[in-house]
């Protein structure tokens, strides 16, 4: 069922002869499931036909699970993959793929297939969770046929499983899957670099608030998922992309050197999203009544959903009962740190510190709050001391914010670089490191991070 060693070399496979002339029922496998084909020119379609022949000839095709395959499947396979092929000078068939598996529905992966394979996957790592395809690095690419031909994920959203897949196998010819593919042109790759973090910070912000946005939100993932989610959408909604992301289209079109939305019509597109017309409930998340009747678990649980408020009251609570709880001070100082109530975070700290000398929370808390007061050298001390035990991204931020104002410059880019390692997706870090730039004459630098802080934060979001 899965590629033997002797097969992923190239070895004891013989390829099938490359037809000379795409037969006719091909042809209308294409019109009927890949909806670009009727759009393209002449040439065009000669040049995906041509590709879609050799790579159904020239690939080692197999099913899973004893999944039988037909030249339809096939051709709707290749024919997909052969659209991002259309730009290239000379035709590329996908020859560093050693095997196309295709599945009947979601599948799982096996510790079999991890051994038979020898690598570890792109999409997907847990061997309990069912995936719609997988591209693995020098090894096969696998597909759920039923999500290539209903190509919807479970919120609605139209995907192409082909392209995401294929992408990934385009990502890792340069030997690492990163979400930058090999790029030769050295211009293309700072413009690659530069737009690609932008728009991907901005997805990742906008992913941890919920916004709805034309990127899937799984292309938060990491960058390789990004460019994986970015290429389906660059040829299933061109218009969109560039009307919304046009910096990502632009260098999008560049690599592939082609642009969808100037030969594919607006209206041929498929509708993003297949609306649900069924009202929705929203659901709380319910506590068990273990914690429901403890306020000190119960104000553990709403702070850590977010909800600073309730946090604080049932904390309250919980001092109430016992007012030498330490941790009970020191987390609600969290909570009222997180409502910007500094007075009463500060209180509760010096409470906990009180109570407990070693307290890293509330030390880490009293540490911000001096910092923001203006009292740099006791702060920086605080927050020194809350790194020493486990580094804290927000407490190297505002170090480098007191080192920023003491007029240290090399010192709070250092600690500023520190924070932006342990956390990037904060915009704060990026709007101090940005300002620490400028007074080191780094204006271009400033620029950048400006940028980024712009696209993290909340209202910056296209």
């Amino acid at each position: 069922m899965f590629c033997t060693f002797a097969k992923w070399l190239g070895i004891g496979h013989q390829a099938d002869p490359v037809l000379r002339r795409t037969p006719r029922q091909w042809r209308e496998y294409l019109d009927q499931h890949i909806w670009q084909y009727r759009h393209l020119s002449s040439l065009q379609r000669a040049q995906l036909e041509d590709v879609v022949r050799h790579v159904v000839a020239e690939r080692y095709w197999s099913g899973g699970s004893g999944f039988e395959l037909t030249d339809e499947m096939r051709v709707t396979v290749a024919g997909q993959a052969a659209l991002m092929t259309l730009g290239l000078d000379e035709p590329y068939y996908f020859h560093r793929i050693p095997e196309i598996i295709l599945y009947p529905h979601p599948f799982y992966a096996t510790a079999d297939q991890t051994r038979t394979w020898g690598t570890d996957p792109i999409r997907g790592t847990r061997d309990e969770s069912p995936r719609l395809g997988e591209a693995w690095h020098r090894g096969p690419i696998i597909l759920a046929w039923d999500s290539i031909i209903h190509p919807r994920d479970d919120q609605g959203w139209r995907v192409n499983v082909v392209i995401h897949e294929f992408t990934h196998h385009l990502d890792g010819l340069d030997g690492d899957m990163s979400g930058t593919p090999p790029i030769d042109d050295m211009q293309l790759e700072r413009d690659w670099y530069r737009v690609t973090e932008l728009d991907y910070l901005q997805l990742v912000a906008q992913a941890e608030r919920g916004e709805p946005t034309l990127l899937s939100h799984y292309g938060a993932t990491n960058r390789a998922e990004f460019f994986a989610v970015a290429s389906e959408v660059f040829f299933e909604q061109p218009h969109e992309l560039r009307e919304r992301h046009a910096g990502l289209y632009e260098v999008m079109a560049r690599f592939f050197r082609q642009s969808p939305a100037d030969y594919l019509p607006r209206e041929a597109q498929p509708p993003l999203k297949e609306v649900d017309k069924r009202p929705r409930r929203v659901r709380r998340p319910v506590m068990r009544p273990a914690i429901a009747n403890d306020p000190f678990s119960r104000g553990m649980a709403e702070y850590q959903d977010g909800d600073h408020e309730a946090a604080v009251r049932s904390f309250t609570k919980a001092i109430a009962s016992d007012p030498a709880d330490s941790e009970a001070y020191s987390t609600r100082a969290l909570a009222y740190y997180g409502l910007d109530k500094l007075t009463e975070a500060l209180a509760d700290a010096q409470q906990a510190l009180q109570l407990d000398p070693d307290d890293r929370e509330a030390i880490f808390v009293r540490g911000c709050v001096l910092v923001q007061r203006g009292q740099y050298d006791a702060g920086i001390e605080d927050l020194r001391q809350a790194c020493e035990t486990g580094e804290i991204a927000e407490a190297y931020a505002h170090w480098g914010y007191a080192c920023m104002k003491q007029g240290d410059v090399k010192q709070a880019i250092r600690r500023l670089n520190n924070a932006k390692s342990l956390d990037p997706y904060d915009p704060q870090t990026y709007r101090w490191r940005a300002e620490a730039y400028r007074l080191a004459g780094q204006a271009e630098l400033a620029a950048e991070d400006d940028e980024r802080a712009r696209r993290l934060s909340a209202d910056g979001g296209q």
